[in-house]
């Protein structure tokens, strides 16, 4: 029999009442193939609401083979905090992290640990975020975003403009040497590969690794994720060039954006109407920043719509 791998989960969180315990459920009927098993669930939480308690309760009552390592505070430190205590504590031999948000697919996080697995060169992986809804003019801004990052990701692998924060998944010994600066308060995602690719390892897309999250339902909320990614990109090379060796190229996405806009008009247009927005709602959301955290979307604070795998 060959040796067990252990897994770590780890969630940040932060009033996810609404989202909690449907993320909690389906990752207890994660399956796995490759020899892996869940080890702990570890929650850094600064709630205000009721998601310690609905986290408590869950594991009190499903009664689930894995430990709960639940680090609540109520003070809201921001993720770079969160996730600093969450590759802290964790004791598995990989660590795969999830917002809080999302519900992977049942054999995502397989998916994710398998590339570390099979080649000791991988560092770090990333899932494939699929939306759930396209109703609106925000979700489908993002499903055509999503669609867009797909082909990206499939063709150049992980790019400055292809990574994501929903679904992440490292090695033990990489998450340790990569604690998150204080500064990098809206760019985790794009971070955290640009230090695994200056430890010397790879960063790799899975495709197979989808994660459902519900988009943004409202141009306010929208406006607000793309302003974060900016500001983030923004202060990753002002600060920390070295930690910029991802490139992206200007006319291969320019030619991927224009001829999936041939087969999706509707949320081509969609997006364009959700950018041009941007001018008009960044005065009101810069306001509501301060360090360590943003603004919140409140809208994708609610159950993902359902999915079938």
């Amino acid at each position: 029999m060959g040796k067990t791998h252990n897994i770590s989960i780890g969630i940040p969180c932060y009033n996810e009442a609404q989202n909690i315990t449907h993320l909690l459920e389906s990752i207890r009927h994660q399956r796995f193939e490759n020899g892996c098993r869940i080890k702990e669930v570890i929650i850094s939480d600064d709630s205000s609401d009721e998601t310690p308690e609905l986290i408590r309760r869950h594991f009190d009552e499903t009664n689930p083979p894995y430990d709960l390592k639940l680090f609540h505070r109520e003070v809201r430190n921001g993720e770079t905090s969160a996730l600093n205590e969450i590759m802290k504590e964790a004791d598995g031999d990989f660590l795969v992290l999830y917002e809080a948000d999302t519900i992977p697919a049942v054999n995502t996080t397989s998916h994710l640990v398998t590339p570390l697995l099979t080649d000791d060169k991988v560092g770090i992986t990333f899932a494939n975020p699929i939306p759930t809804s396209t109703r609106g003019v925000s979700p489908k801004a993002w499903a055509y975003l999503a669609k867009f990052l797909r082909m990206v990701r499939s063709s150049n692998g992980i790019t400055r403009l292809g990574v994501t924060g929903r679904g992440i998944a490292l090695r033990k010994n990489v998450a340790k040497e990569s604690l998150i600066p204080k500064w990098v308060n809206s760019a985790t995602d794009l971070y955290l590969p640009c230090r695994v690719l200056e430890l010397g390892y790879k960063a790799n897309y899975v495709d197979k690794g989808v994660v459902y999250f519900r988009p943004d339902e409202t141009i306010h909320d929208f406006c607000l994720h793309v302003l974060k990614a900016w500001v983030g990109h923004y202060r990753l090379n002002k600060y920390a060039k070295r930690y910029l060796p991802i490139r992206s190229s200007f006319l291969s996405n320019f030619k991927t954006f224009w001829l999936l806009a041939s087969h999706y008009p509707l949320e081509a247009l969609s997006l364009f109407l959700a950018v041009f927005s941007i001018p008009m709602y960044a005065p009101r959301i810069i306001k509501k920043v301060r360090a360590p955290h943003w603004a919140i979307a409140t809208s994708t604070k609610r159950y993902p719509l359902a999915t079938e795998d």
